[in-house]
Order: C-alpha cells, then sequence, then structure tokens
C-alpha cells in the first residue's frame, strides 16, 4: 500500500487537475460505545479501518483517515493506511477535515473532499462515487465555496421517532442532474422527510471558509451542523440512494456487523473452492 509520503508526492508531481479525496476523520472516544473504532472482531481489523478499505474501493483519488489518536495513528502506520494528525479538540468531523486538508499541503480551492464517517465500517463504496460525480456537475462548478453534497434514503416507520436518526427536508423531489435541494434537517419526525445519510462532499473552497461562519443561536438546538451551513447561506444537495449500510453506536449493531463479515468471508471461501 502506498504511504502518506508517497501518495503526497505523487499528486504533487502531477499537472494540476481537480482532485477527490476522501477523508475519515477519526475519533476514538465515543459515549454510547467506549473505543468503538478499535473493536476488531471482524478479522482482528479495527472499525475505522474495515471503513477506510471500503472507501478505497470507491473511484476516489486518495483516502485519509485523519486523526489525534496514538494508537490509531500506530496502526495505520504498522499497516500502511495513509493517516494525518490533527489537534484533538474539534467540535465535528468537518472542522477535522478542514485542517487535515492545510496539512496535506497540495489541496486546491476546487479539490472535491469526501467526509466518510469512520463508525461505517460497510459503506458502500458506490455512496462515495455518486457524490464525486455530482461535483462534477456544472451546476456545482460555480461558487465552489457555498455547495454542500451529501446523500439521502427512505424513511422508514422505525426511524421516523428516532431522534438518533438525522431527517433531511427537501425543496421538492425533481432530483434535476441527480441531487434535490435540502433546505432543513433535524432530528424530530417531520411528515415528508427523508432519512439524512451521514457523508458529505465539499470542495476545499468551503472548508476555507468554515471559520468565518456565524453560530446563530437558533441552530444550537439540535446540534447539527447542516443547518448552520444553511443558517450561513449555504446550499446543501441530497442524492438519493434506495438503501445505506448502518453505522456503529451500539454494541449490538456492532455485533450484527460482525456476523455478516464472517458470513460474507465464509461465502467468499465457499465460492472459491
Amino acid at each position: 500500500m502506498e504511504t502518506q509520503q508517497t501518495l503526497q508526492e505523487t499528486l504533487q508531481a502531477q499537472p494540476h487537475k481537480s482532485k477527490h479525496i476522501v477523508v475519515i476523520p477519526a475519533r476514538i472516544e465515543s459515549t454510547r460505545l467506549p473505543r468503538k473504532l478499535m473493536l476488531s472482531d471482524a478479522g482482528g481489523i479495527p472499525v475505522f479501518a474495515h471503513t477506510y478499505y471500503q472507501a478505497k474501493k470507491s473511484i476516489a483519488d486518495a483516502v485519509y483517515v485523519a486523526t489525534d489518536s496514538s494508537e490509531i495513528l500506530k496502526y495505520c502506520a504498522l499497516n500502511g493506511i495513509p493517516s494525518i494528525t490533527t489537534h484533538k479538540y474539534h467540535r465535528n468531523g468537518t472542522s477535522r477535515i478542514a485542517e487535515t486538508i492545510e496539512k496535506l499541503q497540495n489541496i486546491e480551492n476546487d479539490d472535491f473532499i469526501v467526509n466518510v464517517q469512520a463508525d461505517e465500517p460497510e459503506i458502500d463504496p458506490e455512496a462515495i462515487n455518486e457524490l464525486i460525480f455530482g461535483s462534477q456537475s456544472n451546476s456545482f462548478q460555480i461558487q465552489r465555496n457555498q455547495f454542500v453534497l451529501t446523500l439521502i434514503s427512505p424513511l422508514s416507520e422505525c426511524a421516523k421517532d428516532n431522534p438518533s436518526v438525522v431527517k433531511a427536508i427537501l425543496a421538492g423531489e425533481d432530483f434535476d442532474e441527480g441531487f434535490e435541494q435540502a433546505i432543513f434537517f433535524t432530528r424530530k419526525h417531520i411528515p415528508y422527510s427523508w432519512h439524512h445519510v451521514g457523508i458529505y462532499g465539499y470542495f476545499a473552497a468551503f472548508l476555507r471558509e468554515l471559520d468565518s461562519f456565524s453560530t446563530p443561536e437558533c441552530t444550537k438546538a439540535e446540534n447539527l451542523e447542516q443547518i448552520n451551513w444553511l443558517a450561513n447561506y449555504c446550499n446543501i444537495f441530497a442524492g438519493m440512494i434506495k438503501c445505506h449500510a448502518a453505522g456503529i453506536d451500539t454494541r449490538e449493531q456492532y455485533e450484527a456487523f460482525v456476523g455478516r463479515w464472517w458470513m460474507k468471508l465464509k461465502k467468499n471461501e465457499n465460492e472459491v473452492r
């Protein structure tokens, strides 16, 4: 596998063209499932590393793990996973990514960055590709500092009253060029809403303006960064996918993932025979 240095040297040596880079912000502390990113019952591979290997299957030019954890950094170094050391105190993953792109030193404003949460070990590489393809639309090439792309899927009945599931409200359902404008996000049940899939794509120009954003009082109630972006006059566009993999927030979700992982491994071994 390529090391972080090799990746950066390769990117710097090429004539500039818009790059597509996945960054996986990885914070080792977690409340509901302590140290979940380092759980490794699935083949001895930690959760965040499973996420990395899934992201590597996408068409992105490079994938990095961004973390302040010495434990995660050590694992990355031993296993050839490109990583970036960040400060410990970040209010969210987007903030950590904003620091990361400056440390990469070769990121231009028109480069497209995809934020993949580290606790998504079964993320579909096609979900990442969907955002990358969307970023190439002419509609999103103007005022790159004001656009964010994300994904939604149909909202199930059991998720409607679950505050852990963020709901997205759209301006319509035309999905022109594959995306529709999102006008609000909430943890509450609201009619005509969609399940917001927590993956984002933004141009580096957007990330470089985050420090200038204000935080209106009305955006603090639900602790959702996307509401703050809307309050700062950014446009969020959502692409629709039919289903999405569940992230890991609880012991039950992790054990279910481990069971699926071993089942898939066994199936692949039987097919080889």
